[in-house]
């Protein structure tokens, strides 16, 4: 830990987790979504990308299976992804003010600011709500990766970067096979 190596390893791992594997498997659950749902003239539901297999049971307990089971795992991913940012975002505080707010109540008033203002953007429409909000978010990414990129230690970032990636593609087909057979890292 706090090594070297293990910051290297980390943007590794990172690009590993956060690139061509997971969109690549996005991408192709989406793709048949889309086919079957334009092409297919079916419903606008993940049920309907069974079509081919199952045909209409699709529509039917199965189906209603499939997308209750898609729901709760949209669900799972979305509270686990607000609980890690959370988490992230009071340990951010914590390093920049010196502070120790890893108290359960502040992290749960931050989670009930995130949630106000997710349903709040939602019950708004997509024009009002949704569209203003990403864009907002848009420009806070862009200011916050300029403000980085400049005031924090541009050659560091690059360099770093550069091998990050070129790590990435070296370890790419070992790495995505390795599944520890005989030697138990816990990664």
């Amino acid at each position: 830990p706090y090594s070297a190596d293990a910051a290297e390893g980390a943007l590794k791992f990172n690009f590993l987790h956060w690139g061509i594997h997971p969109y690549a498997i996005y991408t192709a659950a989406g793709l048949c979504c889309a086919f079957i749902i334009l092409n297919g003239k079916r419903r606008f539901s993940i049920s309907s990308s069974l079509y081919p297999l199952i045909g209409d049971r699709s529509e039917g307990i199965i189906g209603k299976l499939v997308n209750g089971l898609c729901m709760f795992a949209i669900l799972g991913g979305m509270g686990t992804s607000l609980g890690f940012g959370v988490s992230q975002f009071c340990t951010g505080v914590n390093y920049v003010f010196g502070t120790n707010i890893s108290d359960n109540l502040i992290s749960i008033f931050f989670i009930g600011v995130v949630l106000i203002l997710a349903i709040s953007t939602a019950c708004t429409g997509l024009q009002k709500g949704i569209t203003p909000a990403s864009h907002f978010n848009m420009y806070v990414y862009f200011a916050l990766m300029v403000w980085a990129f400049i005031f924090g230690g541009t050659l560091f970032i690059l360099n770093n970067t550069t091998s990050a990636i070129g790590q990435y593609f070296a370890f790419l087909i070992p790495e995505s096979f390795y599944l520890e057979p005989v030697k138990e890292t816990g990664w």
